[in-house]
């Protein structure tokens, strides 16, 4: 048994979280993937911050969502989803940019034909309007997550509506 090396962290300042693991994903694909390659990239937004009680969108972003759409099953409890939504929407919208970015890399580097992107979350946010915390409860906001899947052999248009789990993802894809 040989030793592992040791462990060095990786510090990033001044640029937004998503972006700095995107960007070295996008390096690992212009340097290395050229034997067949497993990689998971876990972007911890748009996860509840809780040093801060927050959620933390980039620079800008909270502005675009203002008075934006509320989920039914928000609206009408007390909770701090009408401070919160807006930083929510914004992570979320970045977090949808660099997955773009990385879909870009992949066909650049002509790997579309020999890839599988599989994009979930491990749950949603109710806003504490459940128990006082924002996640840990069984109503939409919270088990309502995105689970996408794209690459050979998938039908693009393909759309499922029965109730699915990260369970299913191993046996999807092989």
């Amino acid at each position: 048994m040989g030793s592992a090396a040791p462990r060095r962290p990786i510090p990033f300042q001044d640029e937004y979280r998503v972006d700095f693991l995107t960007d070295r994903v996008v390096r690992f694909l212009n340097e290395k993937a050229r034997a067949p390659f497993f990689l998971v990239v876990s972007y911890l937004e748009p996860h509840f911050q809780n040093d801060c009680n927050c959620f933390v969108a980039p620079n800008g972003y909270a502005d675009r969502y203002r008075n934006s759409f509320v989920p039914e099953d928000l609206k009408f409890f007390p909770g701090d989803w009408a401070s919160q939504l807006p930083d929510y929407y914004g992570c979320i919208a970045r977090v949808d940019e660099n997955v773009g970015k990385l879909r870009t890399a992949i066909g650049k580097r002509e790997l579309s034909e020999n890839t599988i992107l599989a994009f979930l979350s491990d749950h949603g946010c109710h806003f504490r309007t459940r128990n006082p915390e924002y996640k840990r409860s069984g109503h939409e906001a919270s088990i309502h997550i995105p689970m996408i899947m794209a690459g050979p052999g998938f039908n693009r248009s393909l759309s499922v509506k029965q109730l699915v789990s990260q369970i299913d993802v191993a046996p999807t894809l092989l």
